[in-house]
């Protein structure tokens, strides 16, 4: 049995490894929120705004907005990405609204977007303006729009990496329904280095399992055979 525990123990540390090695390349818990309408009326509320977030959104005919209540002072960060996808768009602006004083618009004529590639998920991105500041406590509101107010676009908010065992799960959970907000097929989530490491980490819990099935039939083969000679 001491055997056994220690193989536990190393795979146990192993995946562990893993977990947090994809948490620091993806870097940004997703929300997955492009399937329903954001209205003013019924803004989505952002928990723990300091943490990275990102919301993959797409605007269906209207702006979308996007609330943060905080009751000490901020490091208020906020950008605004495009999937790289064929209808692309980098027209979005972010309006940050606090006691009805527009603190910021970002994406004006001047405003440069850049390509960025997430290796470990395997999509890329449109990189637009970001806006950061350390903001007094108070209540914000985040207003997304374009011309026509049409398009896939991603909010980021937040710049602290914090990537528990529970948002990587969600991750996994995430990542079906990212593919075909990219053009993808959902089957194409794993294709990844991620999905190599989950692959990784299924054949290890298999092994183990597989393992301690051997030993229970050996101790019980050993007992009948102690028993009857």
């Amino acid at each position: 049995m001491p055997t056994l525990i220690s193989i536990w123990m190393r795979n146990s540390i192993f995946i562990f490894i893993c977990f947090s090695l994809i948490s620091t390349a993806f870097a940004h818990q997703p929300r997955i929120v492009y399937r329903q309408q954001i209205p003013q009326t019924n803004p989505i509320l952002i928990k723990n705004p300091e943490i990275s977030q990102a919301f993959y959104a797409e605007l269906k005919g209207q702006p979308e907005y996007y609330r943060i209540v905080s009751e000490k002072e901020i490091n208020l960060y906020v950008q605004i990405l495009s999937p790289k996808i064929t209808d692309a768009k980098k027209d979005f602006v972010a309006e940050i609204v606090k006691n009805s004083n527009v603190i910021t618009i970002l994406n004006d004529a001047n405003s440069i977007w850049t390509e960025f590639y997430e290796p470990f998920v395997g999509d890329s991105y449109w990189k637009g303006p970001a806006f950061s500041q350390q903001a007094p406590k108070g209540e914000y509101l985040i207003k997304i729009y374009n011309p026509d107010n049409r398009g896939k676009y991603v909010l980021v908010v937040g710049r602290a990496e914090a990537f528990p065992i529970g948002e990587t799960l969600k991750l996994f959970i995430s990542l079906p329904q990212l593919k075909p907000y990219f053009g993808k097929s959902g089957f194409t989530a794993f294709f990844n280095l991620v999905g190599l490491f989950f692959l990784i980490q299924i054949i290890i819990i298999a092994g183990v399992i597989w393992l301690l099935i051997w030993v229970v039939r050996k101790a019980k083969k050993n007992i009948i055979r102690h028993h009857f000679f």
